[in-house]
């Protein structure tokens, strides 16, 4: 199914919920369920209160949706709620601050620095059966300063576009790519610390089309496509030659692909029935209030 597809698909499905068939909802919402979880977690960083916003961000979106207007998809919209009323849940229960991931990673000049340069080869998907790997992604994704979980799990994790991702945390473009990069920089790091992916890595040679720190720095823009059709092949040229900055790119596409499979952030056990029996008291008491309303 293509996007407008299922856009004109949820719109329909819209239509019959506000019409008065509530029970439609959890069919509207359940594809979503671990995109918006996600959200929140990266915000929260604990599983039950990213559940509770979850639950409330879904109920919050159905005493909304007569608003939803269809400009964007549902996914987005529910997303934007979620990190909303994460991040009103932060300010009323926040007890700590993040080391800046700058501090860790950024020179003064605001370049990224690679402390390390690891051998990445393309991990088998199957090393996320291996619980330790599971363990070792999640206390990667923890260690990241909010503002930069927010985008890489929107983005990474969830596959929601730079625009998608700029819309739901009102951010520009530029600023989403720059954070992104810093993101997928200290996660490849973090990662690869705690996996043991240490290995010698050397420039094969010294005859350079591009200095390093030009890759480092454009390395996110290279693995999007974001970035312009002369520095992209000047990039592609370099990587054939420097084996130090090949490493770089695959390690953060490894980490891309090891986040954004399912297996990496799953959704708590019992999560849907949860959710589920939240929703059907909610519609019980919708009917009764309606009830109520329809006597007088």
């Amino acid at each position: 199914m293509t996007d407008n597809e299922l856009l004109k698909s949820e719109v329909a499905l819209i239509r019959r919920i506000v019409g008065g068939e509530t029970e439609l909802y959890y069919q509207l919402i359940r594809p979503y369920q671990r995109m918006i979880y996600a959200a929140a977690f990266s915000i929260l960083r604990d599983e039950t209160d990213a559940e509770d916003v979850v639950q409330q961000t879904f109920l919050n979106g159905l005493a909304a949706l007569r608003s939803f207007r269809a400009q964007s998809r549902i996914s987005t919209w529910l997303t934007q709620i979620a990190i909303n009323e994460a991040r009103m849940r932060l300010r009323k229960t926040r007890h700590h601050r993040s080391v800046s991931i700058e501090e860790a990673s950024m020179t003064v000049t605001g370049e990224p620095v690679i402390r390390d340069l690891i051998e990445w080869k393309r991990i088998p998907s199957n090393i996320l059966e291996q619980e330790e790997t599971r363990k070792v992604l999640i206390s990667a994704f923890e260690s990241l300063p909010r503002i930069y979980r927010e985008v890489f799990v929107l983005r990474d994790v969830e596959g929601l576009s730079i625009a998608e991702t700029a819309q739901v945390l009102g951010l520009q473009q530029v600023n989403v790519k720059t954070r992104l990069s810093r993101a997928r920089m200290k996660m490849r790091e973090l990662i690869s610390d705690r996996l043991e992916l240490r290995l010698q890595c050397a420039v094969l040679t010294q005859e350079k089309t591009l200095e390093c720190k030009v890759v480092w720095q454009e390395a996110s823009n290279f693995i999007d496509d974001e970035i312009a059709k002369t520095l992209r092949a000047r990039i592609a040229a370099h990587l054939r030659i420097c084996r130090g900055c090949k490493s770089v790119i695959v390690g953060i596409r490894n980490v891309i692909r090891l986040m954004g499979d399912p297996r990496a952030l799953p959704l708590p056990l019992g999560f849907s029935l949860r959710l589920q029996k939240r929703l059907r008291s909610h519609f019980s008491t919708l009917k009764s209030k309606h009830l109520a309303v329809d006597r007088k």
